[in-house]
Parts: C-alpha cells; structure tokens; sequence
C-alpha cells in the first residue's frame, strides 16, 4: 500500500496529504503512515478513503504487484 495511495492521491487531484486528510476527516500524520506503510485504514475509513481517491476498496487493499 505504501507507494499507491500517494500515487492514487496525486491522481485524485489531493495534491497534499493535508487536503486528503481533511476529506477523509483524519489527522494528516495518519495519512502519511498510511503512505509510508507504517499503518493501513481502518474498516470504517477505508469507504470514504476509495471514494475520494476514485476507486475501490478491493483496488486499495491489493498489492501493488498484483493483477487485475
């Protein structure tokens, strides 16, 4: 998950962790471990955090190395 939520963030037009945070009503540092890798979302938050990164929940909690 590390490098596709920033990647998939940029391409939603959140152009900083701040803007995504404040969409998905989280503190910006969650949004950074979620990047790095540190943490993963929880369940609740993983809903809002596919609908502003304009994708699925199945497409966030794939590898990045795995095939559609």
């Amino acid at each position: 998950m590390k490098p596709k939520i920033a990647e998939m963030r940029k391409q939603a037009g959140f152009y900083t962790q701040e803007q995504l945070a404040e969409y998905v009503d989280v503190p910006r540092p969650v949004i950074a471990k979620w990047e790095a890798g540190i943490t993963t979302p929880r369940n609740k938050t993983l809903l809002r955090l596919a609908e502003a990164l304009n994708t699925t929940v199945d497409d966030l909690l794939r590898k990045p190395d795995t095939c559609a």
